[in-house]
């Protein structure tokens, strides 16, 4: 009886023992193996914005000026999509000249800058090209040079393509800041008839201020002023924030008014903020002296 006894004992306790070893080496259960990842989709090249600065041109009679051309790019996609190399082709057409170029912008910028890098100054065609790089955006800047001989308007273009596919292309028409020329003593002349702010803004502690600025332009002279650009500045300058706040203004007539709202985050702080009328100078007006008006903010934190 005790042999048996002792013989059950004995075969619970193998059991519990191969059961273990099975566990320890990994046997107890089947591996499973991971499923595969897919694919990354793929998003496609977009231009976001296509404009220049000035939005106008001026001639000199005996030297060339110039205008910048701005175009924003973005891959679009679904989210952790990735995007084909950037290829991005430019056409042009003027009174004396006509013409067309062709970059892909990602090796451009691999070959010159690096892979890793925020900021990449490239040629194209011979000349440079300002290029600021985020994620899935590039921003690029050119000069376009303005010839004296030149008259009329100048139209351009620009395509993007992913990869070798075009995604996208916008138009572009560049007209003279003045269509024609005042008589002798009759010039536009520019000015900030309204400038609304708070004086005073009180924020939590370690909270920025959310800022609406109400500017009116308007023409107070005698002849049309071409497109041009009005600005807000602050001084000192706000802690991780712009000094300036640029916006465009449309061609305006005698006694025409128009009417921008700017939106700005600030620390709090005391400031001068000064608003200006065609900032960068790019209307000849009756009154140079009278483009600018200030005014004082307090930004207080409880």
């Amino acid at each position: 009886m005790k042999k048996g006894k002792n013989f059950l004992r004995m075969l619970v306790l193998a059991g519990i023992i191969t059961s273990l070893g099975f566990m320890q080496f990994g046997y107890a259960q089947p591996v499973k193996k991971p499923f595969p990842k897919p694919p990354k989709s793929l998003g496609v090249w977009k231009i976001i914005r296509f404009y220049t600065e000035p939005a106008c041109y001026t001639k000199l009679p005996h030297k060339e000026t110039k205008i910048i051309i701005n175009t924003i790019f973005e891959c679009k996609g679904p989210k952790g999509s990735i995007c084909k190399p950037l290829t991005i082709k430019a056409y042009w057409v003027s009174s004396i000249d006509r013409g067309e170029k062709k970059i892909n912008l990602t090796e451009a910028i691999k070959s010159t800058c690096g892979p890793h890098v925020s900021a990449c100054t490239v040629m194209w065609d011979g000349e440079p090209m300002k290029v600021t790089i985020a994620p899935r955006r590039y921003t690029t800047s050119t000069v376009y040079y303005i010839s004296p001989r030149l008259t009329g308007n100048i139209k351009f273009k620009i395509e993007a393509y992913t990869g070798v596919k075009l995604t996208d292309s916008k138009r572009l028409i560049i007209k003279p800041c003045s269509k024609e020329q005042p008589r002798p003593g009759i010039k536009p002349d520019l000015i900030i008839e309204k400038f609304q702010m708070p004086e005073t803004v009180t924020v939590k502690k370690g909270e920025y201020a959310d800022l609406k600025i109400n500017l009116t332009i308007k023409n107070i002279g005698r002849a049309s002023a071409g497109a041009s650009y009005a600005d807000i500045q602050f001084s000192p300058a706000p802690p991780g924030r712009a000094v300036r706040h640029r916006k465009s203004v449309p061609a305006l007539n005698p006694g025409e008014i128009y009417i921008l709202n700017f939106y700005v985050r600030i620390a709090p702080r005391n400031y001068r903020v000064c608003a200006i009328a065609d900032s960068t100078h790019v209307v000849a007006e009756s009154n140079e002296g009278n483009n600018k008006t200030c005014r004082s903010l307090s930004v207080r934190g409880r």
